[in-house]
């Protein structure tokens, strides 16, 4: 709707006597309003007006009060002709009667303060004279009749749409021309009129009403900056000039609430002439400009802002002038009637809303100040003034009137702001518990409840505590003043009324401060749950503060607990506790639960102890906190910002069971061994301990099977089924795996189960090299080992080497075990390595099918160091400071040694133990600590201890041996198969004469003995066809039978050698090869290292 103070846009009247403008109405309205009118001032820049709205006119029709005269643009007229007598007798006197008397002075002057005639050919018939006007077109005749006045034509039959187009495109822009023409004539006029009236206080009326009529005109063409500017000039211009105060005026009706029908009281100009300027005629007439500018702006932000300041600030005036009058409240209700009406629906609804709200209370208090009807959610405070609001009494002629007119409007605020987008949804809530307390107030005790039961948790739990507690009271007593009800639904599922109390109950004791009323709603609550036996879950902040100590420690053995602090600030009364509950959970979405039974919470105790016996070591968050007393449970969710790391340790207790698992100490090369160490396990009625590899991947499988045939991922160890080493197979080639175990247990002394849930990192490498060579004699066998670390990164400590006989075997006499009398260090460096060899002799034969066993005990770097730094760095001997300690070894151990990392070069070099440069961060160790029940005096010694190791910490080679021997070693054992050999020649040169030298070409004898070694390697029943061969070479001449067949296990062959080289020569070298299969038989050569001086 427009509001009715609006000043009208650009008016265009027209007058149509031969009514054929109906013909091309519809398309002169689609060519308004005009769009993108483009404007350049004499010494300004181009100016764009996106929309100029239009109003078109029908002059035979209109009615106007003179207001607006000066807005008048353009009036024209719409003639016909198709005759010489209708044109001389009709159309011509038509034009003149119509036009002003003076129409060249109308043209050019009076268009300053009347429209610019326009006559408008409508030329679509045909003439049916043509020699009326000779040669002269019609239009040019109608130029030269009225040269003064402007002529267009107008049409309504065109060749084409395009044509159409370009023709009202076409009009339109002269049209548009024409106006801007006007408008700048019209300023130009006003703007010299202010130049000429000057600054004389005399002329200050007629200035001022320039001014105003300055900004009508601007306001035509939506030029809103100037309009700005002029009415802050017009506002600074007024104050100053008043000599007087002026008069408040009148809010009985006679001045009107928006506008008054006479012009004399339209501009301050003509009010300030007639003296009839009032305070209220003031206010209102720049409120009513300002609005009206707002109203035609662009940025709907920006509008919904200022909109709602304007009618404001313009209340709070008028409120300050005319409180104390009479007609105020119904001045008020007026004016935000009349304002409701004139504000648009699209883009200021939320504006909308609030006039309306307004205006609703607004009535409220005038219906109040004048009858005995009252509200329960509205109070006014009490006026000395009798304010008359008779004028609206039929909205309020009874109470049930009254209250049905509130529940209307309060309904279509509500409706309003839900088309807000969700921006007043605040407003629309509050409205709603006005209107449950007007159903309260009623006794309509249901409806009360079926509003307050969606919103009294909403304002409880977002801090509105003065609003929650209202709600609360009163959804508490309707609820209990509907005994009819049993059940209410709530999210679609029906839930008792006895619960919905309880809860409501609760609620009212979190935000309630006063003892005695808590108290009331702690009995009533009590009552309820004894009575009705409603299980309920609530939380317990704002009534049971709990704070957690973070740290676990043992009360007896395999017990674990955490202390709790827990303040009774909600419930006035001791509390009967059944049990309490700590859940918390790890990264894998594990529970372990801490417990207490049969306590009382009460203002003597503030402290409780949690306990498990149902452990899962790790780092865990709280999730939930539960005190359960009666039918109810009190529970607490932490949030992150509550969610402080607690670390659960294996702590060490003399009489606890316990056990761990880890790679076996004693392994046989390929084989992998799982073993598992127990302690006071002979205490436990029953224990199941449960092992088993995480599966991961899609689809899972585990990088460790338990079976060589499928994939067995898990066991599990008993009382009735005891092992304590397992073997296990690699499916992927890794250095380590991880095994998740679970011991579940019995004591003898009592029937409480116990379970302890733990991870393993298994390290599966093998940190030793062991390579094998063999040396093979006529009646010896030497094993060549050699030995050194598997990876560049872990150096080994040798102890000691042995080899073991075959299995049940004793004919075997072996020599050469290694037992070094210092620590052997090797790495994997290929230049350093130690050399291992044993000398095997046997009466009888060597069997190929014998397995010999290397046992090496080694350890690795890591794990000296790892015992040095705790045995002699940390603990150092002390047994009082160790009893401390013990408690806390599995930390140490499990935890601090595997972040360690040494400079092995410095240890090796100087017997320095240091870790390498910022491997270890102190601060995670501190963090940590602070998380455990360690006490002082053993986290002091672990920080102190990593701090001098950190530093570097020497040792004596003394005392690394003295700490050695408590070293628990490791053991390899490599199995070594007896080579096979079929066929073994013993071969023996011997020199023909005891020269000492010899010269070169001179023949040299020589006997050479070949022996088939029969008697303890090879086969004994065939012999076999062999080649004897002494092979050429530029050392030696062979002079005789250089190449025979070996037809007997023993042969002599005498031949003479011819040196060619001067030196010590070798003697040359021979082959015996099996003709069958054309392959070299070993040759124990026992003058392969024989040499001969050749002079």
């Amino acid at each position: 709707m427009e509001a009715p103070f609006i000043s009208p846009a650009v008016s265009i009247s027209y007058f149509d006597p031969f009514e054929v403008f109906e013909n091309v109405k519809e398309e002169f309205l689609d060519s308004i309003p005009f769009k993108n009118v483009h404007w350049k001032p004499p010494h300004g820049t181009v100016r764009t007006i996106e929309t100029l709205a239009v109003n078109l006119k029908n002059e035979s029709k209109s009615e106007d009060n003179g207001i607006y005269q000066h807005m008048h643009f353009i009036r024209f007229i719409v003639v016909n002709c198709i005759s010489m007598d209708e044109y001389r007798a009709k159309v011509r006197p038509l034009i003149r009667q119509w036009l002003p008397v003076d129409e060249a002075l109308a043209y050019r002057t009076n268009i300053l303060r009347s429209p610019m005639p326009l006559v408008l050919f409508y030329s679509n018939s045909e003439v049916v004279d043509s020699s009326l006007f000779k040669t002269t077109p019609l239009l040019n005749k109608l130029n030269k009749d009225f040269p003064s006045v402007k002529v267009l034509e107008l049409r309504s039959v065109y060749k084409s749409p395009q044509e159409k187009k370009e023709f009202w495109n076409q009009l339109s822009g002269q049209l548009k021309m024409l106006v801007l023409s006007i408008f700048y004539q019209r300023l130009t006029h006003y703007q010299k009129e202010l130049e000429h009236l000057g600054e004389k206080i005399e002329n200050f009326d007629n200035e001022l009403l320039l001014r105003e009529k300055l900004v009508e005109l601007y306001l035509a063409l939506n030029m809103h900056d100037q309009v700005i500017d002029l009415l802050n000039s017009i506002e600074k211009k007024v104050v100053p000039h008043l000599k007087t105060e002026l008069p408040n005026g009148y809010l009985d009706g006679s001045h009107g609430i928006l506008q008054e029908s006479s012009p004399d009281y339209y501009f301050i100009g003509t009010m300030l002439k007639g003296k009839k300027l009032t305070k209220l005629r003031f206010y209102r007439y720049f409120f009513v400009r300002k609005l009206e500018l707002q109203l035609k702006g662009d940025s709907t932000t920006v509008k919904v802002l200022t909109v709602h300041k304007l009618l404001r600030d313009f209340l709070y005036k008028m409120e300050t002038i005319f409180k104390n009058d009479s007609y105020w409240l119904q001045f008020k209700y007026e004016f935000l009637c009349q304002a409701y009406e004139c504000l648009p629906t699209e883009n200021l609804m939320e504006t909308r809303g609030e006039v309306l709200l307004s205006k609703r209370d607004c009535w409220i208090e005038g219906v109040q100040s004048c009858t005995n009807f009252k509200l329960a959610s509205k109070i006014f405070p009490e006026s000395k003034i009798t304010y008359k609001f008779d004028k609206f009494k039929d909205t309020f002629s009874t109470e049930e009137v009254y209250h049905e007119n509130y529940l209307k409007l309060t309904k279509e605020i509500m409706s309003i702001y839900n088309n807000c987008e969700g921006k007043r949804q605040r407003m629309v809530d509050i409205l709603f518990i006005e209107i449950g307390n007007f159903h309260y107030q009623r006794g309509e005790y249901e409806e009360a409840v079926s509003i307050f039961l969606s919103c009294h948790e909403y304002y409880t739990q977002s801090k509105w505590l003065f609003i929650g507690k209202n709600i609360l009271q009163t959804f508490i007593n309707s609820l209990i003043k509907c005994p009819l009800i049993t059940e209410l639904i709530i999210e679609g599922e029906a839930v008792p009324v006895s619960t919905i109390l309880s809860n409501a109950l609760l609620h009212i004791l979190k935000i309630s401060d006063d003892y005695d009323e808590k108290k009331k709603w702690c009995n009533q609550f009590f009552t309820i749950q004894q009575k009705e036996s409603v299980r309920l879950l609530y939380p317990m902040d704002d009534l049971l503060n709990v704070v957690l100590t973070n740290t676990v420690y043992l009360t007896a053995p395999n017990t674990y607990a955490m202390d709790i602090h827990i303040d009774n600030h909600g419930i006035p009364k001791e509390i009967e506790v059944e049990t309490m509950k700590l859940i918390l959970k790890n990264s894998n979405d594990d529970f372990v639960f801490f417990e207490a039974c049969e306590i009382s919470i009460n203002e003597y105790q503030k402290s409780y102890t949690l306990k498990s016996k149902n452990v899962r070591f790790g780092t865990f968050l709280p999730v939930s906190f539960e005190v359960n007393t009666g039918n109810t449970i009190f529970t607490r969710q932490f949030s992150n910002e509550d969610k402080n790391e607690i670390f659960l340790h294996p702590l060490y207790d003399p009489t606890g069971v316990s056990f761990t698992i880890s790679e076996a100490r004693e392994l046989n090369l390929e084989e992998n061994k799982l073993e598992i160490s127990f302690r006071n396990i002979d205490k436990t009625e029953t224990f199941d301990l449960e092992v088993f590899v995480p599966r991961i991947g899609i689809p899972p499988r585990s990088s460790v099977s338990f079976s060589t045939d499928e994939d067995v991922h898990s066991f599990k160890v008993s009382s009735r089924n005891l092992h304590q080493k397992i073997t296990y197979y690699m499916k992927d080639p890794r250095t380590s795996f991880e095994l998740n175990t679970r011991l579940s247990f019995v004591k003898k002394d009592c029937t409480q189960r116990y379970s302890e849930e733990r991870i393993f990192l298994i390290e599966c490498y093998l940190p030793v090299s062991v390579s094998v060579e063999d040396i093979f004699k006529r009646d010896l066998f030497i094993f060549k080992f050699l030995l050194n670390s598997s990876t560049f990164e872990e150096p080994i400590i040798l102890h000691s080497s042995k080899l073991l006989p075959p299995k049940d075997i004793d004919h075997y006499e072996i020599s050469g075990e290694y037992s070094p009398e210092s620590l052997k260090y090797l790495t994997a460096d290929p230049n350093e390595y130690c050399l291992n060899c044993y000398q095997i002799r046997t009466p009888k034969r060597y069997d190929p099918a014998d397995i010999f066993h290397l046992a090496v005990s080694y350890n690795t770097l890591k794990e000296q160091l790892d015992q040095l730094v705790t045995d002699a760095v940390l603990v150092q001997g002390n047994i009082k400071w160790h009893s401390h300690f013990e408690v806390w070894k599995s930390f140490w151990e499990y935890f601090v040694l595997p972040k360690l990392q040494y400079d092995y070069n410095s240890f090796q070099r100087s017997w320095l133990i240091i870790l390498t440069k910022g491997s270890f961060e102190m601060k995670d160790l501190l963090h940590h600590v602070e998380k455990l029940s360690m006490g002082d005096v053993v986290a002091n010694g672990m920080i102190d201890c990593l701090e001098r190791i950190i530093n570097g910490v020497q040792l004596s080679e003394i005392d690394i041996s003295g700490y050695a021997k408590n070293l628990a070693t490791r053991t390899l054992i490599v199995p070594v198969q007896m080579p096979k050999v079929e066929h073994l020649f013993y071969l023996e040169i011997i020199k023909g004469d005891d020269q000492p030298s010899h010269e070169v070409g001179m023949p040299l004898p020589v006997k050479i003995k070949i022996d088939r070694a029969v008697e303890k390697w090879g086969k004994t029943e065939s012999f076999g066809s062999f080649v004897f061969e002494i092979i050429n070479s530029n050392e030696w001449l062979v002079h005789g039978k250089k190449r025979l067949l070996l037809l007997t296990t023993y042969t002599e062959l005498e031949i003479d050698i011819i040196p060619l080289k001067k030196g010590y020569l070798s003697f040359p070298r021979v082959e015996i090869t099996n003709v069958d299969c054309d392959e070299l038989a070993r040759i124990d050569n026992s003058n392969i290292s024989e040499t001969i001086l050749v002079l």
